[in-house]
């Protein structure tokens, strides 16, 4: 069983997974399994490749990342950059994760004590 502190680990990089992808890619060109091993090293969270294909897949439609197949050496192997697109997406990541900790470091739980509170018609 998964120990509380890997726990929060891991969910807070599942949530982040396309912006530490762009962050991998915004230095160089980077395969698929490399992402794999990238998230363990650095991270210590194993993800698998019916995992993070998926991410690439839509990154790639979406036009924030381009692949094209590097043929030499051994074996082919898919190799992904970052887009223009990529790019503008990766620094709003980077500004809206930057905000949002502001705003966990100002928070007051008094605020929330006196703010108004919903009602089933504002949901």
């Amino acid at each position: 069983m998964m120990d509380k502190e890997q726990e929060v680990q891991t969910r807070i990089v599942k949530g982040l997974v396309d912006y530490i992808i762009l962050e991998q890619l915004n230095t160089k060109e980077v395969y698929g399994y490399e992402l794999i091993s990238n998230f363990q090293k650095f991270f210590g969270v194993k993800y698998t490749a019916s995992f993070i294909y998926p991410f690439l897949t839509a990154m790639e439609k979406n036009g924030c990342i381009c692949g094209s197949w590097n043929t030499e050496g051994d074996k082919p192997r898919k190799m992904y950059k970052l887009t223009d697109d990529g790019e503008r997406v990766r620094v709003l990541f980077r500004e809206k994760i930057e905000a949002l900790l502001q705003k966990l470091d100002n928070l007051d739980v008094a605020d929330f004590a006196t703010q108004n509170q919903l009602t089933d018609e504002d949901v």
